[in-house]
């Protein structure tokens, strides 16, 4: 970067001793004009101030005045002595030819045209000689002219000097009133700088604490959602717990009364009273068992099988079920299943044992295995010796063995 205002004097120049003046580079951290945090000069860094500088460098540059009046001025004695030595060299010429015109002349005229060419010499020696007093008369006054020129010159450059450091001067003092200026301005950034650094670090210093305050009651809105979700969730399982058991109640509600209608015959209303318990509890096997009894009586054949097998599914151990699923079986002459149905309600462990062993000995005939319904009425009669199905089932067989026998 070129320094806008910083000018070298270089050495002399052999001819007239005149000065010569070079730019020169921005001395950059050296200069106290040098902005070292932006890099720059402080009079480019300020647009209006090297805009000053700008259109005073425009319309002054002393470099180039200097050295163009150094070059006329070698111009102009460069074409005197080349004028000069264009006279010099036309007067040796007639000189040169005139002494050969009276050499020839001389040889070939009397002495009276020796004499009038001699006089005729003598007169253009005489007009030399005049147009050389002339002509050194004219290189003297070109001299004084170009000696009053040169002082001229160097007058005019010596104004220019003093016109430069007057210049420089206003220019220094300028730039020290820009200094001034930026100083105070880097001494307000700096102070900004700083307000803003204690700004954001109290800014920090309250987002951290407004952090730990929102934080706290986060965890406070948690711990107190928890609660909320716990006790919520507690009612709930109150409230499932309660309509749970109030449902539980209003199925047994009706299947009690679905029983009632059962054993005073009506089939009809006992069925939509079982229907309505199994409704509000699904879960509810005894309706089921119920139910299954009811689409028995109203020969709804595969309701019941569905009804009866739902039961067993909800509870397995009740061997009611089976047994009743059993009889429908052997009613609708089936009685493969009818006797499996009756084994399995003998293993779960039914109430009536001698009943189901009734049953059981009873499909086992049907299947003509009299050896095990022989065995399964013997031990109906061994738990009940009042049952007269066992005994009727056990006179039956051997009135057919006898008959056989």
């Amino acid at each position: 970067m070129i320094c806008p205002l910083m000018l070298k004097q270089s050495n002399r120049t052999e001819k007239k001793n005149l000065e010569e003046w070079e730019r020169q580079p921005c001395l950059e951290e050296a200069c106290s004009l040098y902005f070292g945090r932006k890099k720059k000069c402080a009079l480019f860094y300020n647009s209006e101030t090297i805009h000053e500088v700008r259109k005073i460098l425009e319309k002054v540059d002393f470099v180039a005045s200097f050295q163009v009046l150094q070059s006329g001025l070698e111009s102009v004695r460069e074409g005197l002595t080349e004028e000069v030595r264009c006279r010099q060299a036309e007067v040796d010429r007639k000189l040169s030819t005139l002494e050969n015109g009276m050499q020839v002349f001389a040889l070939k005229t009397s002495q009276e045209m020796e004499d009038r060419l001699t006089q005729h010499v003598r007169k253009s020696l005489d007009e030399v000689q005049a147009l050389s007093s002339r002509m050194e008369q004219g290189r003297a006054q070109w001299e004084e002219r170009l000696q009053k020129v040169e002082e001229r010159i160097l007058d005019e450059v010596q104004q220019g000097r003093q016109m430069l450091l007057e210049m420089g001067a206003a220019f220094q003092e300028q730039l020290d009133r820009i200094s001034l200026q930026l100083g105070k301005v880097l001494d307000r950034e700096r102070d900004l700088d700083e307000t803003i650094r204690n700004d954001r670090l109290r800014m920090e210093e309250r987002l951290r604490e407004e952090a730990e305050e929102n934080r706290r009651r986060m965890s406070e809105l948690l711990a107190r959602h928890e609660e909320i979700r716990a006790y919520y969730a507690s009612h709930q399982e109150q409230v499932k717990a309660a309509a749970e058991k109030s449902r539980q109640e209003a199925a047994r509600e009706h299947n009690n009364r679905g029983v009632v209608f059962f054993h005073r015959g009506a089939r009809e209303a006992a069925a939509r009273a079982f229907e309505k318990a199994v409704e509000l509890d699904p879960d509810y096997a005894e309706a089921y068992n119920n139910l299954g009894l009811v689409y028995t009586e109203l020969q709804r054949t595969e309701h019941a099988v569905q009804a009866f097998t739902r039961a067993i599914a909800l509870r397995p151990e009740i061997a009611e079920a089976r047994n009743n699923l059993g009889l429908l079986y052997y009613s609708n002459l089936d009685y493969a299943k009818a006797t499996e149905m009756f084994r399995q309600a003998l293993e779960e462990g039914c109430r009536d044992r001698s009943m189901v062993y009734t049953n059981f000995g009873n499909s086992l005939y049907q299947l003509e295995r009299y050896p095990e319904a022989l065995s399964a009425w013997e031990k109906a009669l061994a738990l009940n010796p009042l049952n007269r199905n066992a005994r009727k089932g056990l006179s039956l067989l051997k009135q057919q063995t006898e008959e056989v026998g």
